[in-house]
């Protein structure tokens, strides 16, 4: 009796181990009513890599003749995917630009986070290196270029190493930064948010999800991009720079003197901002109810027309198609 309207898929078409590929064969037959919808972050990897990737798992086709639907939660400003991974029309007609995932909403607020620390109003540097699995190097380093100015330091640095990170280097984070002045050390920290949305400056990788939050409170940060596994993080890095949105180094960049000397330009310069569109919740509520009911998506002027009820901001906010 179970006969789903909707089906979403997070970012590999056939799952990662195939694994979705009989399910999609059965909606397809025997539920064919079923509306097939893909997820897709700004940036999947290199070019070269996602497009071999792709073919060997057969998303080419999938994407064809399968999915109804591809929403694609960046812009092609930044990155486009349909180009960079040479998609067919067929599969550029289903893409729908939903644009970036706003993350703003925080706990507390920044006087709050600021008398907690005391701080005054000395400048606040947060490093946050996500789960913390390969973010020593990052921490190690900043804590190594607060050590060496010393004196000539007048920010106060929060550091979270992530729940994530093996004990024993953990443990010697702690021993260096117990010996620091201006120095705050978590291991973990449920209201991070509230913490980057305090900060004058935030030092962090470049994942999809610390990104937004970056993009969303339109904070000055320095990006280290990871190096292993993917070029995911190095393009979005990249590319966010040549934007002039972020500051980025690269991770064989990274010592405790340019580390300093990126932190000292980026403070000396106002926050950023940007027309990137961070609009892409009710962006994506709109494109799949559309699919649902099959009609055709808002639009004013050619662009995603977002209601204000839907809009997290007061004012109404629109995106190119």
């Amino acid at each position: 009796n179970f006969k789903p309207d909707l089906l979403l898929v997070d970012k590999v078409a056939a799952g990662v181990h195939g694994e979705l590929l009989p399910a999609l064969r059965h909606l397809k037959t025997w539920f064919p009513q079923t509306k097939v919808v893909l997820g897709m972050r700004d940036i999947e990897d290199s070019p070269a890599k996602t497009k071999q990737e792709w073919r060997g798992k057969g998303t080419y086709a999938l994407l064809d003749d399968v999915y109804d639907q591809i929403l694609f939660y960046g812009q092609c400003q930044m990155f486009n995917p349909i180009t960079a991974y040479e998609m067919s029309d067929t599969a550029a007609s289903k893409l729908i630009e939903c644009g970036y995932i706003r993350r703003e909403k925080t706990n507390r607020t920044p006087d709050a986070v600021r008398r907690e620390l005391g701080i005054g109003n000395k400048p606040l540097v947060v490093v946050t290196v996500g789960g913390g699995g390969d973010g020593f190097d990052i921490l190690k380093n900043v804590l190594d270029m607060v050590a060496e100015r010393n004196t000539a330091v007048s920010f106060h640095t929060l550091l979270v190493t992530g729940p994530l990170m093996p004990r024993t280097k953990q443990q010697n984070l702690h021993k260096q930064a117990s010996g620091l002045a201006n120095v705050t050390l978590f291991d973990f920290t449920p209201d991070l948010t509230s913490y980057l949305n305090a900060s004058d400056l935030i030092i962090s990788m470049a994942g999809y999800n610390t990104t937004c939050e970056i993009l969303s409170m339109q904070k000055r940060a320095i990006l280290i991009p990871r190096a292993r596994v993917r070029a995911e993080q190095r393009i979005r890095a990249t590319r966010l720079a040549e934007l002039g949105i972020v500051h980025s180094l690269l991770p064989d960049q990274l010592t405790p003197d340019t580390l300093w000397h990126a932190v000292h330009t980026a403070l000396q310069v106002p926050p950023p901002t940007h027309s990137l569109n961070m609009n892409g919740l009710p962006h994506i509520s709109l494109a799949v109810a559309a699919l649902l009911h099959n009609a055709p998506i808002p639009q004013a002027n050619g662009r995603i027309h977002v209601p204000a009820t839907l809009s997290s901001q007061s004012k109404t906010q629109e995106m190119p198609l």
